[in-house]
């Protein structure tokens, strides 16, 4: 349910760090696609003041890193590969960090080093998986922007619930439909809104020029 906050804080950073220019439709299909998605989640949380300040943390964090890629990507034009390798050392520093302290135990409890190299293939995988999807993430960013990979997430998101329901036949309640039917014209509303604002970005930069 928090995490459907996502795409509102990300849009609060970067407006303030000057990297979005905010426009009326972007910001109503961005509101209207969170309150879909809260909607949708209804009733299916365990109030903890401690996962929220956590999840609020992991939000802003989250925001602060797309900045940082929109800015890599799209400010200084760099290319992916160049992105993967700022972003290559500071992941690896945290993920260590993040091991040693919450799982360094039962790794060794469970020895599992010994169980990585009985089936290397599928950690190798794994790896190779976790690379493609850092890959493709610097692709949308620098095709688009981070506010828009975050509005695709959460879309994204209310696709794949949506074909469980057709194709596993999930249940839903009506407040998760309606929910899930206001996230999909939030999206389409964003989307909207940025064919506008690249419109008019395009116009400002034709009159500059002129």
């Amino acid at each position: 349910m928090l995490k459907a906050g996502v795409p509102s804080v990300t849009m609060a950073v970067l407006f303030t760090v000057g990297l979005e220019r905010l426009h009326e439709q972007t910001v109503l299909g961005v509101l209207i696609l969170t309150v879909g998605t809260v909607m949708a989640a209804y009733g299916e949380i365990q109030f903890k003041w401690v996962g929220v300040i956590m999840m609020f943390t992991s939000e802003f964090c989250e925001a602060l890193r797309m900045a940082v890629l929109q800015y890599l990507m799209g400010s200084l034009r760099y290319d992916l590969v160049e992105g993967l390798y700022v972003m290559a050392p500071a992941s690896l520093m945290f993920l260590t960090i993040g091991i040693v302290i919450f799982e360094y135990g039962d790794l060794a409890r469970e020895d599992g080093i010994a169980k990585i190299f009985a089936s290397p293939l599928k950690y190798m995988l794994a790896a190779f998986l976790g690379f493609l999807v850092n890959f493709l993430t610097l692709g949308v960013i620098k095709s688009t922007s981070s506010l828009t990979f975050k509005v695709v997430g959460q879309t994204k998101n209310t696709v794949v619930i949506l074909l469980s329901v057709v194709v596993f036949g999930s249940e839903m309640t009506s407040i998760q439909v309606c929910g899930y039917s206001l996230s999909i014209v939030g999206f389409i509303i964003y989307q909207r809104g940025k064919m506008i604002q690249a419109k008019e970005d395009a116009a400002m930069s034709a009159d500059r020029k002129s």
